[in-house]
């Protein structure tokens, strides 16, 4: 038995006030009671199997805040296999797969890629957040769910699908839900009205493997097919205090990582990377704490020493697109035109990086300039 309940909200299987602002910042405590020989799959740390005649009673308590739809458990006739992990920082976690018998012989497997995908989380977002609990997976017959020390995993075949990057194995469902054990557990948006932080940059995440397995290359790569699924049919953010179901698109995935991989570009790696574990390890941002757009914007114009709220409002709170036009003068000489510039824009053309201040450029080249050949802006592109 699986459960899953992000946009219907945990309301549907169990009453409380169903806010991702309002998370119960004591824990959870969940008493599940199955026939004997099932076993249950839970948040934060088993405190003790009760049995009475034909039944067991599974105790599970977490005790760091948590997001309603993650006070979920998954029933199964699981195998349970363990290793411990040592974090970043030097603390030991277990480390723990809860697999069907049929896919016992994957458990090794499961656990390398969940070691080394950790070591990668840690080095971009901080230590594992939670180290009083446990580093956990459930096998489940969906593609999975972020749920708090126990994400799921499974895939729609029924059987864990894998592909290569670089020369290592791979699986987004696997790293995309446990990337949310920073990003929406631990970094919490403050209403569903923000929740690209939560997909945007979890999203984002998956082209920072690819970086690391695969270079720069297997990083721009991966950028390239996220900015082909940008729908761009809405804005992003359209206010505050939005539900669930009007926020929820394609585009908080696609067009939420798109935007950070254009404010690191425009950042440079020194301050995006920094700024960005900030993010993920300050206690403002963090657990009991919860974050805005706004907030955002806020740490990265600090940190940049530029005022980045025309960016992020032109990006997150618009569906326009930066106009690039490029029109033929002379013999070798062109004009390029960008009338609805946000603000100040680092851009390439060709092997020159220019800073987009003014409205034209004089571009002299032998050949019609290439302007962002490497995709770092979502823009339309228009030559005369």
């Amino acid at each position: 038995m699986v459960i899953n309940c992000q946009l219907e909200g945990a309301k549907v299987y169990f009453h409380c006030k169903d806010h991702p602002g309002d998370d119960p910042n004591e824990g959870a405590d969940l008493f599940i009671t199955v026939p004997k020989g099932l076993t249950v799959a839970g948040p934060g740390l088993l405190q003790s199997v009760k049995t009475k005649k034909n039944k067991q009673t599974f105790h599970w308590k977490t005790n760091y805040t948590i997001s309603n739809y993650c006070i979920l458990f998954d029933i199964g006739k699981y195998y349970i296999v363990k290793r411990n992990y040592q974090t970043i920082d030097g603390n030991n976690v277990p480390m723990v797969f809860y697999v069907l018998e049929e896919d016992i012989g994957t458990s090794e497997k499961i656990l390398n890629m969940r070691e080394r995908d950790t070591r990668i989380l840690e080095k971009y977002f901080g230590e594992y957040p939670w180290v009083k609990e446990k580093i956990g997976v459930a096998q489940v017959p969906n593609p999975g769910m972020e749920h708090q020390t126990m994400i799921t995993y499974g895939d729609k075949s029924g059987k864990f699908i894998f592909s290569k990057v670089g020369t290592e194995d791979y699986s987004a469902n696997l790293f995309h839900e446990f990337a949310h054990e920073w990003f929406a557990n631990k970094v919490t948006n403050k209403d569903w009205a923000h929740m690209w932080i939560q997909e945007g940059i979890t999203n984002f995440s998956e082209a920072l493997f690819c970086r690391e397995a695969a270079g720069e290359r297997g990083y721009d790569s991966m950028m390239v097919r996220i900015k082909n699924g940008i729908r761009n049919e809405k804005p992003l953010v359209q206010g505050h205090e939005v539900s669930s179901a009007d926020t929820y698109t394609g585009d908080i995935y696609s067009k939420g990582a798109f935007f950070m991989h254009t404010l690191r570009y425009i950042s440079g790696d020194t301050v995006f990377f920094k700024t960005l574990k900030q993010l993920a390890t300050e206690p403002q941002f963090t657990y009991d704490n919860f974050v805005t757009t706004d907030d955002i914007e806020k740490l990265f114009s600090k940190q940049s020493g530029k005022n980045f709220k025309p960016l992020f409002d032109f990006y997150l709170r618009t569906t326009i697109k930066l106009e690039i036009k490029i029109r033929q003068t002379g013999f070798q000489k062109y004009m390029m035109t960008v009338p609805n510039l946000p603000m100040d824009l680092l851009t390439d053309t060709g092997v020159q990086h220019i800073v987009l201040k003014e409205k034209e450029y004089v571009i002299n080249s032998q050949t019609m300039p290439v302007v962002d050949a490497k995709e770092f802006h979502l823009k339309t592109f228009t030559t005369d």
